[in-house]
């Protein structure tokens, strides 16, 4: 399954000057890297950001990121998961509720990243996604500069989406010791979730072995 956290997706323009990025709105597939436009919509998403704080995106876009629908509609098999995942007892995750696990890439019956999602007694839903990118023989690349900050020491990238009916998403992203690993909570600009909210979070987790 391809990784949530990688926005590709495609520019509708809503006004008449595309100048004018606060007023964007991004759904479905972008263009793909290497493509002639690539750059350019690289560009447009990095300025609507560095506008507003965040990208806008349509209310079809925000649908992957229902991770609790994710989380019931799909399960790890058991004995597949070829890591150990963090523990979770001594974290902010600890006393929240396991809504379920979700499996992504999987391949000959092995899983080399999960996510796992979680609800607050306040009902947010706050997610831990683990990616041993060493099992798998993966890697992350990067074609854009927005939203990079420092997490746990290592290079991360904060970003936040939100679409014009008031779903949302924040996402704090980082590599550590072979394993991405994100912390995401479904909350947009301006409703609690800060990088710092985030960052608290991250904190709370032990050293990747």
């Amino acid at each position: 399954m391809r990784l949530t956290s990688l926005i590709t997706i495609t520019l509708i323009a809503l006004v008449a000057t595309p100048a004018v990025h606060a007023q964007e709105v991004f759904c479905g597939v972008g263009a793909a890297p290497g493509s002639p436009g690539f750059q350019a919509y690289l560009d447009r998403l990095e300025a609507q950001e560095r506008e507003i704080g965040y990208l806008f995106l349509c209310d079809e876009s925000m649908a992957r990121y229902d991770f609790v629908a994710q989380a019931k509609a799909m399960a790890v098999m058991p004995n597949s998961v070829k890591f150990v995942p963090t523990a979770l007892e001594k974290t902010r995750f600890a006393g929240l509720e396991l809504v379920g696990t979700i499996p992504e890439y999987q391949s000959d019956r092995t899983t080399t990243a999960i996510r796992r999602v979680f609800r607050s007694p306040a009902g947010e839903v706050i997610t831990l996604f683990e990616w041993d990118m060493v099992a798998s023989g993966g890697s992350m690349t990067s074609h854009s500069q927005r939203g990079l900050t420092t997490v746990r020491g290592q290079p991360g990238r904060h970003t936040v989406v939100q679409s014009p009916s008031g779903l949302g998403h924040s996402e704090l992203g980082w590599t550590e010791n072979g394993r991405r690993i994100e912390v995401t909570i479904n909350q947009g600009y301006g409703k609690g979730a800060t990088l710092a909210t985030l960052q608290a979070i991250a904190d709370s987790l032990p050293q990747t072995p």
